[in-house]
């Protein structure tokens, strides 16, 4: 059936997203050979079920990667909005695995927020303010068992982490986040901007009808934008893992094909007049 009766769902889709793909084929294979590079190196990260900086850093690499082929599906179907909201979850990761990469210490304190946010959730089971839970499930959960969990957290100084914008400055990746959190702002919140371009206006600004159907044409900037923005954190990502895993050896193929591509991220940051951050 057709777009107007299946959305996003019908055949019509396959159509857009060829179109959309002809129009920006350049940046979709750079998103591509990125990903491509990204998982043959995930074979080079050894991961010891012990070691809470390997294991916090290679599930965070992991939902990063995930998140890049999110963006790469939603953009290619010219779901931009959605696409803009997966941005700004991987920023969020990104800075959580820089910071677990700068010291042992700080993955087992990003681990241990589990452990906080269990008690968060006794203490909300319990209380059952919004009579969301059941008798049984409340009463599973006794007092003493707050109170241990609350002693625990305390005799082990388990402290949550700062929120994202001070974490961010911790790392070092103070600029990223405040331009990825400012510039995709919009569709988090569903805020009134998000919404325009679904209308066609008249001469006097008057909306004269719904438009089903994306204009690929006002797409473009937006959809160049997400791609390179998604790669722009995949390529910070990749620099804190040749750190972290000493691979500077310019002999070395996984960073010889890493200078290339990030050499083209260069290239067509340049060309449309986008500063990576």
């Amino acid at each position: 059936m057709s777009f107007n009766f299946e959305g996003y769902l019908s055949e019509e889709t396959k159509i857009l997203s060829k179109d959309i793909y002809h129009n920006n084929k350049e940046y979709f294979n750079l998103v591509k050979d990125y990903n491509e590079l990204c998982h043959r190196f995930k074979f080079n990260i050894e991961i010891h079920d012990k070691n809470a900086q390997e294991v916090s850093i290679s599930g965070l690499y992991i939902l990063l990667l995930n998140s890049l082929a999110s963006i790469y599906e939603l953009t290619l179907r010219g779901l931009t909005s959605d696409a803009k909201v997966v941005i700004r979850s991987m920023v969020e990761k990104l800075i959580k695995l820089k910071f677990c990469s700068l010291d042992y210490s700080n993955a087992i304190q990003y681990i241990q927020q589990d452990e906080i946010k269990r008690l968060k959730w006794m203490r909300i089971i319990k209380e059952n303010k919004i009579k969301g839970f059941s008798e049984q499930v409340t009463q599973s959960i006794s007092e003493d068992d707050i109170k241990i969990m609350h002693d625990h957290l305390k005799k082990h100084k388990i402290k949550a982490l700062p929120n994202l914008e001070v974490l961010s400055k911790e790392v070092g990746l103070e600029e990223l986040y405040s331009y990825v959190y400012r510039l995709f702002s919009e569709e988090i919140h569903a805020n009134p901007r998000t919404i325009e371009d679904l209308f066609e206006y008249n001469e006097k600004n008057d909306i004269r009808t719904v438009k089903w159907y994306p204009d690929v044409k006002k797409l473009l900037p937006e959809i160049r934008l997400i791609l390179m923005t998604s790669i722009d954190i995949i390529d910070k990502t990749l620099n804190i893992l040749f750190d972290l895993y000493n691979t500077k050896d310019k002999k070395d193929p996984r960073t010889t094909q890493y200078m290339m591509l990030n050499e083209t991220l260069l290239k067509l940051s340049t060309t449309n007049n986008l500063q990576m951050k």
